[in-house]
């Protein structure tokens, strides 16, 4: 019954919402998962969105982001992992690995070019959970060989690393509250917590961790008043987790990855690279930018890194001027 509501939801939401585009589902190993194509596909250039979480919604950040600016140009194609957003079917958590997951997007890879054109030139784009699940895909066999260029925003494809300097970017903010008289005693239990917890490395830890630290040291929004967070809600299409997927089950992707790196292995990426990064990012901090830049093994002519000083987790929603600005260069330099 559950899934059945929520197969009825996304019809919904979609026929409410809007008729442009093209919509398909992938079928497999026990996941449906919608894709949604929109914007300039006579361009023959697909930007494939992968978004957070794991559990995240790429169908939703259509509205919430400067894609709609981007779609001017080229076709964005938003896919909603298995177990994530409204993708449907019955997975289990033996389906729900990052394996299965690189399985997923090879096959979404394939529909683009079986619907459109063989020759369509595919871009990349990653963001948070999207950096490791993109970087998953590119280090395995030739697949970077079907993709133009990769374009990593504030990117997990460094976890271990990541929440090592997440857990040390609330410390510092902790200190700084309280040498600020800032919610001392709160600060103080936080750092009393930080101290028991040497480790992030667990779902119930990051939890705390995320929820009741970062959070309120606006870790993943620097601004919670910036007009541009405005600009992209109220859009129509949103997927709420708790209807539409295996929210229970997808959390076991996130537990076996935590203290997994792919850094080491970057270096058999040598595709044209972007990475953007929001410099106030407490949850994969900004020396992450550095560190997926210095791991590619593209040539450095080929590969850069934009910091974006008024943002934290997301500057695709609070800058998206700059961030599509950022984008379209990248991609015009390699199309």
């Amino acid at each position: 019954m559950a899934r059945l509501t929520s197969l009825l939801f996304f019809l919904t939401f979609i026929c409410s919402c809007s008729k442009e585009g093209d919509f398909y589902f992938l079928s497999n190993k026990q996941a449906d998962m919608p894709i949604w194509i929109r914007g300039n596909t006579s361009s023959n250039i697909f930007i494939l969105h992968l978004h957070g979480g794991p559990g995240g919604s790429s169908i939703q950040e259509a509205e919430e982001g400067p894609y709609r600016f981007l779609e001017k140009d080229y076709a964005m194609v938003y896919w909603d992992q298995r177990a994530s957003g409204a993708s449907q079917g019955n997975p289990t958590p033996k389906t729900i690995s990052m394996d299965q997951m690189v399985e997923d997007l090879e096959k979404v890879i394939a529909i683009i070019r079986h619907q459109y054109k063989s020759s369509a030139k595919i871009f990349l784009l990653g963001h948070s959970w999207g950096g490791a699940l993109g970087t998953a895909y590119l280090i395995k066999g030739n697949n970077q060989l079907n993709i133009q260029g990769w374009i990593e925003q504030d990117g997990a494809h460094n976890f271990k690393k990541g929440l090592e300097l997440s857990r040390q970017w609330a410390i510092d903010y902790a200190k700084q509250a309280i040498a600020s008289k800032q919610d001392e005693a709160f600060w103080q239990e936080a750092l009393k917590w930080y101290e028991q917890h040497p480790n992030l490395g667990t779902k119930k830890v990051l939890d705390v961790h995320t929820d009741k630290y970062l959070i309120k040291a606006n870790g993943y929004i620097k601004d919670i008043n910036n007009p541009n967070l405005a600009r992209f809600t109220g859009g129509g299409i949103t997927a709420p987790s708790g209807i539409t997927n295996s929210g229970n089950y997808i959390q076991s992707i996130l537990e076996s990855e935590l203290e997994k790196e792919y850094s080491s292995k970057m270096k058999i990426i040598t595709i044209p690279s972007l990475i953007l990064w929001g410099r106030h990012d407490g949850i994969l901090p900004v020396a992450l930018a550095k560190d997926a830049y210095d791991s590619l093994g593209t040539i450095p002519t080929k590969k850069s890194i934009a910091i974006f000083e008024s943002s934290a987790h997301s500057p695709c929603r609070e800058e998206p001027d700059a961030f599509a600005v950022a984008v379209l260069k990248f991609i015009a330099t390699y199309k």
